[in-house]
C-alpha cells in the first residue's frame, strides 16, 4: 500500500519570491503554489479574460516524484530508477514534516497571488555540491530580481526534485531532457513574473552538483511566443499524446497544443469500495443513483484532442473529467483523466488511467525517453512546446 506523499513547505521571497521545499521520496522539480479551502471551485477549471494571466501550473508531481511514490515501478524504453535512489528517497521523506497529501491541499501555484514573507524571516542559503534535502532555497532581492548565483541554484533546485531525482546522480543519457526541464522552468518563472512582478512558488530540493553543472549551461534561455514568455507548464506523463490548455484551465494558448509524446504510457490504476465513491459523489454535488457498475458510462464520455476523457455520464449526467479527479476522487489517487477503463467487482470501482498529470506542455517522461534517443534538448522543447522561440537573457 502506498504511502502518503509528507511533504515540509516554506515560504521565501523579500520580493515576492516563493520557494517551497519538498520533502519526497526519488523526487524531481515541481513548481508550487499554496493554494486555500476554497481552492477547488477557484481552480478546477480556471479561464481567465487573458490566457496568458489565467494558465498556471497546477499541483502535479513531477515524474521523479511520482517513481518515488511507486515502489518497485519499472520504467521502460531504458528509463530506470535505482532502488538504491528509492530507498535514500524513501529515508529522505521519513524525515520530513508533514503538512498534507496531495488531494488536500496542491502545493503549486495558486490563480490567487501567495501572501509575502517578511525579509527578515528569509534564511541565507547556498547550493550544495551533494544529493541531501534542503530546506532552505536562496531568496531573491528586494526589487524581485535574482543574481545569477541564487537563480541557477534555484532552477537547479527545482531540476533535482522534478526530475531528476532527490538524492539521486544526474544519468548522462537524460542530461537534455534535465535541461529542457531548466528552461522550461525559467520560462515559467519570467512568465509569471511578468504577469504579477514576482516569482512564482517553486518545489525544491538542494541540487546535485552535475545538476547545478548543467542548469548553468541554459539558465539564460527563455522560450518565447510572440514578445512574451512563454507559460511553459510541464507534468510527470501525458500517456503517449499531450493534450491543449483549454481542455484544463479554458484557456487557449498555441504552444500549448496537443503532440505526440513517446515512452510515457504510464499506466497505473485506482480502486476505491462503493460506499466510499458514493459519499465523494454526493459530497461534490453529482446524484448518485442506480447500482454502482451503471454510475460512470465511459461509452458515453467525449474526449479532448489528446485522448483525455473530457466528460463522463455519471449516472446519467454529463460531468468534467477534470471534476472528478480535481474534486471528486483527488489528483494522486486518480493520477490522470486519459481513463481506458471502468470496472465494479467485488464492491470495488477501479479506474484505469494511462499517464500522470494535467497532460499540457511537456511530458517529463517523455522529455526523458526522447533524451535517451538521441534528442538535444531545443528539440524536446520545440518539440512540446509548439512555434515558440529560444531568446537568451
Amino acid at each position: 500500500m502506498r504511502k502518503r506523499r509528507e511533504r515540509q513547505k516554506r515560504r521565501f521571497g523579500n520580493a515576492g519570491v516563493q520557494l517551497a521545499a519538498l520533502g519526497v521520496a526519488v523526487s524531481v522539480f515541481g513548481v508550487s503554489a499554496v493554494l486555500g479551502a476554497d481552492m477547488l471551485a477557484d481552480t478546477a477549471v480556471y479561464a481567465a479574460a487573458d490566457p496568458y494571466e489565467g494558465i498556471t501550473q497546477e499541483g502535479e508531481l513531477g515524474i521523479a516524484q511520482v517513481l518515488a511514490e511507486e515502489s518497485g515501478f519499472d520504467l521502460d524504453e531504458g528509463i530506470a530508477v535505482s532502488e538504491e535512489s528509492a530507498e535514500n528517497a524513501d529515508s529522505s521523506a521519513e524525515e520530513s514534516s508533514p503538512l498534507s497529501s496531495q488531494e488536500e491541499q496542491a502545493d503549486v501555484l495558486s490563480s490567487r497571488q501567495p501572501a509575502e514573507v517578511p525579509e527578515s524571516s528569509v534564511p541565507p542559503s547556498q547550493p550544495a555540491s551533494s544529493g541531501q534535502a534542503s530546506e532552505k532555497p536562496p531568496a531573491s532581492s528586494s526589487n524581485g530580481n535574482m543574481e545569477d548565483e541564487d537563480l541557477i541554484a534555484v532552477i537547479a533546485g527545482a531540476v533535482q526534485c522534478e526530475i531528476v531525482g532527490t538524492n539521486t546522480t544526474p544519468i548522462p543519457q537524460y542530461y537534455e531532457a534535465y535541461k529542457a526541464q531548466a528552461v522550461a522552468c525559467r520560462s515559467y518563472m519570467e512568465h509569471y513574473k511578468k504577469a504579477y512582478g514576482r516569482y512564482p512558488a517553486m518545489s525544491y530540493r538542494t541540487p546535485h552538483s552535475k545538476t547545478v553543472e548543467l542548469v548553468r549551461q541554459v539558465y539564460r534561455e527563455v522560450l518565447y511566443y510572440g514578445n512574451s514568455p512563454a507559460n511553459a507548464v510541464y507534468h510527470a506523463a501525458s500517456g503517449g499524446h499531450t493534450q491543449s490548455s483549454q481542455y484544463v484551465w479554458g484557456g487557449a494558448l498555441p504552444y500549448l497544443s496537443a503532440v505526440e509524446s513517446a515512452y510515457d504510457d504510464l499506466p497505473s490504476s485506482y480502486a476505491i469500495s462503493v460506499d466510499a465513491a458514493r459519499q465523494k459523489l454526493s459530497a461534490a454535488g453529482i446524484a448518485v443513483s442506480g447500482e454502482p457498475d451503471t454510475w460512470f458510462d465511459l461509452s458515453g464520455a467525449t474526449y479532448t484532442d489528446g485522448g483525455f476523457v473530457s466528460t463522463i455520464p455519471v449516472c446519467g449526467t454529463a460531468v468534467s473529467a477534470n471534476t472528478l479527479r480535481d474534486r471528486v476522487f483527488g489528483a494522486s489517487n486518480l493520477k490522470s483523466t486519459k481513463i481506458t477503463d471502468i470496472t465494479v467487482s467485488g464492491g470495488l470501482i477501479t479506474f484505469s488511467t494511462k499517464g500522470y498529470g494535467h497532460g499540457v506542455g511537456l511530458s517529463q517522461r517523455g522529455a526523458l525517453g526522447y533524451s535517451a534517443a538521441g534528442w538535444g534538448y531545443h528539440q524536446i522543447l520545440t518539440h512540446y512546446y509548439k512555434g515558440v522561440t529560444i531568446r537568451t537573457m
